[in-house]
């Protein structure tokens, strides 16, 4: 067995890629907008987090730009700010996930965590890397199957036919109607890709197990 560690990348623009050209979108998601206000912060987190003034400036210049978009004076009582709040400080940090493919004698599965744009560029244009990454067994699909998450360069030509693919995702009201990405689902089935849902798994026996209690889904690869 053989762990190839594709990401993250060390290129500072890189890491804050987040959204491919229009002309590779699955139909963009277009994020709520909301004016800057930042007169007042409110207490939301307990102090031991909060850095000093003096201190700001060792905070990475991408975690004070998520901040600085924030409204921050309604996310004390507003459920759907905090939410707002918490996703914007993510895709910070999203494209620091380890990008890796596990090969198990000649069995590769592929493994995203959360990569989005400029992850998926780091290893896409690197030949050794995306050749590692192309006829996999097994996809993880990136961040729950949102919009920037699965180049559709890597969909179309990388990928492959026949693979499994593993969807985590849960049900969040705000996004119910836009991730996952339908086009990205409908394109995974042309490729005759078997997506087994964290929120709907199907058996295929004797390949896809799942739980009758729905806590597991299990693939089974013979290599």
């Amino acid at each position: 067995m053989s762990i190839h560690l594709l990401g993250p990348s060390r290129d500072p623009k890189q890491l804050a890629l987040m959204d491919p050209p229009v002309s590779a979108q699955w139909l963009q998601l277009d994020p709520d907008q909301h004016p800057d206000d930042d007169d007042e912060t409110p207490t939301i987190f307990d102090p031991i987090y909060v850095v000093a003034d003096e201190d700001v400036q060792s905070i990475p210049s991408e975690l004070r730009d998520a901040r600085a978009s924030l409204r921050l004076t309604q996310l004390g009582t507003d459920d759907d700010a905090l939410l707002d709040a918490a996703a914007v400080l993510e895709r910070s940090v999203n494209n620091t996930s380890v990008y890796f493919v596990l090969d198990v004698s000649g069995t590769r599965l592929l493994f995203v965590g959360d990569s989005q744009e400029g992850a998926w560029e780091h290893v896409l244009d690197d030949p050794v890397s995306k050749a590692l990454g192309s006829s996999v067994a097994f996809y993880k699909i990136g961040h729950h199957g949102s919009h920037n998450a699965t180049p559709k360069p890597f969909v179309e030509s990388v990928l492959g036919q026949g693979a499994y693919a593993m969807l985590p995702w849960g049900l969040v009201k705000q996004w119910e109607n836009t991730i996952p990405k339908a086009e990205l689902l409908t394109a995974l089935a042309q490729l005759n890709t078997h997506v087994v849902r964290a929120d709907a798994p199907v058996a295929a026996p004797p390949a896809v197990v799942v739980d009758p209690g729905l806590l597991w889904s299990q693939v089974t690869f013979t290599v």
